[in-house]
């Protein structure tokens, strides 16, 4: 477990995204940790509020993550080789449930829908899920080589743009 003195990564940071409130920052990166920011709008000033670590020990990073329209989740990817999609409880820290379909699936991006009841998630191996919010796969699809991932405000139609130049509409 990491201190919550521990502000910095230890290898690589790869992304980071505020939540949608504007009052959380989360980066991870290649030391397979998520760190969560509070964030101050008035000073500007980010505080370490703690580290969602994998548990994994696998797996290769954190590449890729998504937060829930309310800010209270974060569901998290690796790169290519990573199997998974890892959902947090970022207030408490605790994780919430994993999506995983097959361990030939490359899970590489994610997004949540507007009302947050769907997750849908895919990679560039061709598969493509759409969850509910407890990470129960509702549909996939094959062949799909994912490389983005959007929900319309309708919360039913995803889009996804692929890796042949490509932006597809499922519903």
């Amino acid at each position: 477990t990491r201190r919550s003195s521990d502000l910095d990564h230890d290898e690589e940071v790869w992304f980071c995204r505020f939540s949608p409130d504007g009052l959380k920052l989360a980066s991870g990166g290649k030391d397979k940790h998520v760190n969560i920011f509070d964030f101050d709008p008035e000073t500007l000033q980010l505080k370490f509020a703690r580290s969602l670590e994998r548990h994994n020990q696998d797996y290769q990073g954190v590449a890729f993550f998504a937060w829930s329209p309310d800010s209270s989740k974060l569901a998290v990817c690796g790169p290519e080789d990573c199997d998974e999609v890892y959902v947090w409880n970022v207030d408490s820290g605790a994780l919430e449930f994993k999506i995983s379909h097959s361990s030939e699936d490359s899970l590489t991006t994610v997004a949540w829908s507007p009302d947050g009841r769907k997750i849908a998630c895919g990679g560039i191996r061709g598969q493509f899920y759409q969850c509910d919010s407890k990470g129960t796969v509702l549909d996939h699809k094959e062949g799909v080589r994912v490389q983005a991932l959007a929900y319309r405000k309708d919360n039913r139609s995803i889009l996804a743009a692929d890796t042949h130049h490509r932006d597809r509409k499922s519903v």
